[in-house]
């Protein structure tokens, strides 16, 4: 189980990756307040209407945590705190892209991935079956998302490696 933040949902879903997200974890969920903050306050983005849709068809659900973690500093947003308190209290995987909420995670003992990460993931797992495939999904990612430059050469070593061991490279 996957609980993903809006940011980490509207990169994804920008990229025309939220499938890969949704194959790659048995389930998704969102919490009200990334709800409200990808649908009803993004009505105007088209973004939206997929996320929404995928909401009503299932494939994504809303849950809310049963109670709010405590987190020192408190510098999350609604979103982040919400769905990091879901994963927490689900022990699930907390997708985001948030600096301060993967702090708060890693604090907490819960799991962490970010939206490049989960590309990787879905890769290792066999959801994205070509190496290709993969670097395209993550070149439009970045298109969307800032990427620190530490963990673009990170990535592109990576992907490097990958290619060298199935004689791609």
């Amino acid at each position: 189980m996957a609980v993903v933040d809006s940011a980490s949902l509207i990169y994804l879903t920008k990229s025309s990756c939220k499938e890969i997200l949704v194959k790659t974890y048995s389930q998704v969920s969102i919490t009200p307040a990334v709800y409200r903050e990808v649908v009803v306050g993004g009505k105007r983005y088209p973004d939206s209407g997929v996320v929404e849709k995928n909401v009503k068809e299932g494939r994504i659900r809303v849950e809310n945590p049963s109670k709010i973690l405590s987190v020192y500093p408190n510098n999350l947003g609604a979103g982040e705190m919400e769905a990091l308190s879901l994963a927490f209290e689900k022990k699930a995987m907390l997708i985001t892209d948030d600096v301060h909420a993967i702090r708060a995670a890693l604090l907490h003992g819960v799991h962490v991935r970010t939206s490049e990460t989960v590309l990787i993931e879905a890769y290792i797992r066999g959801v994205i079956s070509r190496l290709e495939d993969l670097k395209d999904k993550l070149t439009a990612l970045i298109k969307h998302k800032a990427v620190r430059p530490d963990v673009y050469v990170l990535i592109t070593t990576l992907l490097k490696v990958l290619e060298e061991e199935r004689g791609e490279g």
